[in-house]
């Protein structure tokens, strides 16, 4: 037997194909009972303390103005925030992240949305990018009436480490004032500190893991969370096999 995982070396696909033994059904299948809603393109954990930074605060406009907030107000703010955490980390390298691309014409104050930056539509709160992890995946955020959202628990301490570090930024109440959507494109960069994709805070780091891979005495958790734990303790058992099998192999 084995001491360790061992891999074949990989086919070209003009051999194999897209699926050579036919089980990318059971694959997909498999997948996504272990992870659901986690997808090809959800990789940065400051994403997800972006979008349930905003959320939380729309959830606070709301209880302050309970008929102040009609779902394109909603729509309007998290734009805002997608189009701060885009422009920020433009030509950076970041890969996979809808709405990057996108490019103000000049410097000149505009709204904050989506149509003011060209045609596209590109969202990172799309079915393809980070929605079904946002919501049913690791229920951060819980769906609403009318497109909207609300913090879950885990969502709420996300947002709340995130917010530690944004309070840091000079235009903190600007972003905090989720109706004005107006300024120049170059305002972004004010939050440049706080919203680099690959730079999330440890607390944003602790928030984060500790939904995505609960303990092992974590109550209240559903089977979805207890199959996407012990997939990544098996993945953690193989990787440590495999190094352990390779540190005997050179030794």
């Amino acid at each position: 037997m084995f001491d360790a995982p061992a891999f074949n070396d990989p086919l070209s696909s003009e051999v194999a194909g897209d699926d050579p033994l036919g089980l990318a059904p059971t694959n997909e299948r498999l997948y996504g009972d272990v992870f659901p809603g986690i997808n090809n393109v959800v990789r940065y954990v400051r994403v997800y303390a972006a979008m349930c930074w905003m959320a939380w605060r729309l959830e606070l406009h709301l209880q302050a103005n309970p008929k102040g907030l009609t779902s394109q107000a909603f729509s309007d703010a998290m734009q805002k925030m997608e189009l701060i955490v885009c422009l920020v980390n433009q030509n950076k390298g970041y890969t996979q992240v809808a709405g990057i691309t996108r490019r103000a014409s000049n410097d000149q104050p505009r709204k904050l949305v989506f149509q003011s930056f060209g045609s596209s539509t590109a969202s990172l709160m799309e079915a393809v990018a980070y929605r079904p992890s946002l919501t049913n995946g690791l229920r951060l955020l819980e769906p609403k009436l009318l497109g909207t959202f609300r913090c879950t628990p885990a969502g709420l301490a996300l947002a709340e480490a995130m917010d530690a570090r944004l309070r840091r930024c000079s235009g903190y109440e600007w972003l905090c004032d989720i109706k004005n959507i107006v300024a120049k494109p170059s305002a972004a960069l004010q939050f440049e500190e706080a919203l680099e994709l690959g730079c999330p805070s440890i607390p944003e780091q602790k928030a984060f893991a500790a939904r995505f891979f609960p303990g092992e005495n974590e109550q209240d958790i559903e089977q979805a969370d207890v199959n996407r734990a012990l997939a990544i303790r098996l993945v953690l058992r193989c990787v440590d096999a495999v190094c352990r099998s390779q540190s005997r192999a050179g030794g």
